[in-house]
């Protein structure tokens, strides 16, 4: 075999070896970004979206297009698309004593990646899977959760403003400040916003505490 062969033969396996590695490291790369959410699915528009109201008082809400009214169960949230993630779902919450019942923060996540976070309790007298328990408070952790008034994580803090108008109290310190959007005695929409950048909303969350 001629020289001028032999450096074509070793090209071509050159080639061949990097196109497999960077066909390794594309699939590393997924499955890294799918589990850490540096990769974010898109999410179905507002606009797509069939509210039946655009007050927030409304506690009307999308999780990636499915309309639901708040409180909310967890079977509810299933039900939309967003599975309780494996890890939490043998948790039991036990029975409600009086006035002390039994919570727990879990995370789900849908079909196409997104993920939202909520805190399930056992008001009941007898304790219950977390599957078969209610929801105190929900979060948004990317744009799938959207209020019917179009709000989600990605609003700045002046288009909250604008069109939710100010809030009910407002509470600021050092490094934050906190909105809150109270529908009655009980069920509230908090909204956080930290120092140095109220273009991106830190917390979104609707809660019946």
């Amino acid at each position: 075999m001629s020289i001028k062969e032999k450096k074509k033969r070793l090209l071509v396996a050159g080639a061949i070896i990097v196109a497999f590695l960077c066909l390794v490291g594309w699939v590393v790369w997924s499955l890294y970004a799918a589990d850490t959410g540096l990769h974010k699915p898109e999410a179905i528009s507002y606009e797509e979206i069939a509210f039946t109201a655009t007050d927030y008082k409304s506690m009307e809400f999308a999780l990636n297009g499915q309309v639901l009214t708040f409180p909310v169960t967890v079977a509810e949230v299933e039900a939309a698309g967003y599975k309780l993630d494996e890890v939490y779902r043998s948790e039991v919450l036990p029975a409600a004593s009086g006035i002390t019942y039994t919570t727990i923060l879990c995370s789900a996540t849908s079909d196409s990646g997104h993920k939202i976070k909520y805190i399930a309790y056992n008001l009941t007298e007898e304790s219950l899977n977390v599957l078969d328990c209610g929801i105190e408070t929900i979060y948004a952790k990317d744009e799938s959760f959207i209020l019917c008034n179009g709000i989600s994580i990605s609003s700045s803090y002046e288009e909250v403003i604008a069109t939710m108008g100010e809030p009910t109290e407002y509470e600021e310190d050092y490094n934050s400040k906190t909105l809150t959007y109270k529908i009655d005695d009980n069920f509230s929409i908090y909204i956080k916003y930290l120092y140095g950048n109220f273009e991106t909303m830190e917390t979104l969350m609707m809660t019946d505490i």
